[in-house]
């Protein structure tokens, strides 16, 4: 039961993310049409203001969501109570959360901006150099989504009461 309640809640938050990223990119991509030296070097200054709004933003949104989960399975509540909990304890310390998620997704930006330098490795003597870069990025991202949720669940039993 918590498994599929999880599940939607990972969704919600995935969906939200989505949606607000591609909003916040509008501007990003209208000013990149209209200003040609956005482009500079291939394009790599638009690249790098896309992965720093995204990573922003999803700190942003992590800072409300990240408690849902540990909420969910700790409380043994509906999927829409623990997204309620979770925006409430969010909220309530919502600065200091947000800047530990922002600080740490900082770190994985360089993992993100990985993928821009691929082209050229695809055409260099070991392509399958392509394939270890991704791989490294699972591994990381997987690394920081396990740091998130244990840091959440601590977060969420010291830091706030626990309801049982």
């Amino acid at each position: 039961m918590s498994t599929i309640v999880s599940t939607i809640i990972a969704m919600i938050s995935a969906l939200t993310l989505v949606l607000s990223v591609q909003i916040a990119l509008i501007p990003l991509r209208i000013g990149a049409q209209k200003l040609p030296l956005l482009w500079v070097q291939d394009g790599f200054l638009v690249l790098a203001g896309i992965a720093l709004v995204t990573v922003s933003i999803s700190a942003a949104l992590e800072a409300v969501f990240i408690f849902a989960i540990p909420a969910c399975i700790l409380e043994q509540i509906s999927w829409m109570r623990a997204i309620r909990r979770s925006f409430k304890v969010g909220i309530r310390s919502y600065g200091p959360i947000f800047l530990t998620i922002l600080g740490v997704s900082l770190c994985y930006l360089p993992f993100l901006l990985l993928r821009y330098g691929t082209r050229e490795l695809a055409t260099s003597s070991w392509p399958e150099s392509v394939l270890v870069l991704y791989l490294i990025r699972i591994l990381v991202s997987w690394i920081f989504g396990a740091l998130f949720a244990v840091w959440a669940t601590t977060y969420l039993v010291r830091h706030a009461e626990v309801r049982r």
